[in-house]
């Protein structure tokens, strides 16, 4: 049986992205046997051009999004059909969709 995957889609120029932060969710993952691949973007448009590869090489995408409100709406915006979850506190898509917790 494979492991589950998840794709992290990082924006390492975000205010709130910390090396430590990574490591920390990348631990977290492997610990509850997730295999991950992270894709760091280099452009605004690169988390949606992430996340449609991701939906269409992956039958339940799992993905993660860390970065700034733009990166997550960008990973939204690519979406077909995966659970996203922003790695920060302060995403106003997030709290504003489905409340946060």
């Amino acid at each position: 049986m494979m492991s589950p995957h998840c794709t992290l889609i990082i924006n390492p120029v975000s205010g709130g992205y910390s090396e430590q932060k990574l490591r920390n969710v990348q631990s977290t993952l492997e610990a509850g046997g997730y295999t991950s691949e992270l894709l760091v973007t280099k452009n605004a448009a690169d988390a949606t051009l992430f996340a449609r590869r991701i939906c269409r090489e992956h039958e339940e995408p799992f993905v993660v999004a860390g970065g700034g409100d733009g990166t997550v709406n960008g990973v939204i915006n690519g979406l077909e059909h995966a659970d996203t979850r922003p790695l920060g506190g302060a995403h106003d898509h997030w709290y504003g969709i489905i409340g946060g917790n």
